[in-house]
């Protein structure tokens, strides 16, 4: 299908969320509802398509019983995912450049098991323990921005809430830019 202006998808990334990362075990319902709770806050601010975005949860890490269990999260909050992201693992690094493929692999492998037509690999390195210390802002706004949606949807009339989603939607991909 050809996109369009109408039907381009705006998808919310899910860089801004607390990284969450499996704990190993094979099927963590734990895991799962924390994952819900994410889902459910994008898709209660008008979304349904996401940025599967591995500083979130490491996707290519995820075993078959979290695949699954996430899989079902995310089509029971109404949600595709568009891409999937695989950030500062460089494919180049000197050190992990090998260790970052394998991975790179598992999360293509995972996108083709979805139905995610785009993967992104990013060049980066980690951030250092510096840079890491820098980035306190990115909850800050993200509860910030998260306490307006909330704010906003209870203080909406039922009928004007279709008109209200597109500034929800605003506020979120603001979030997401001004990291």
């Amino acid at each position: 299908m050809a996109l369009t202006a109408e039907t381009w998808p705006i998808a919310a990334s899910l860089l801004p969320f607390t990284p969450d990362p499996p704990t190993g075990a094979e099927r963590d319902s734990a895991a799962v509802e924390r994952w819900n709770d994410v889902f459910l806050t994008v898709s209660d601010a008008g979304f349904d398509t996401i940025d599967l975005t591995d500083t979130w949860v490491p996707f290519g890490d995820l075993s078959p019983g979290q695949r699954v269990g996430m899989r079902e999260r995310i089509d029971a909050n109404g949600l595709a995912a568009a891409s999937l992201s695989v950030i500062r693992r460089s494919v180049t690094d000197e050190q992990a450049g090998e260790e970052n493929l394998a991975y790179s692999h598992r999360c293509i492998d995972l996108a083709a098991e979805w139905g995610v037509g785009v993967v992104s690999v990013g060049l980066h390195r980690p951030l250092n323990a510096r840079q890491r210390a820098q980035l306190w802002f990115r909850e800050l706004r993200f509860c910030l921005c998260t306490c307006l949606i909330e704010a906003c949807h209870s203080a909406i009339p039922e009928e004007l809430k279709h008109m209200a989603r597109r500034k929800w939607r605003r506020c979120l991909i603001y979030q997401t830019i001004t990291i």
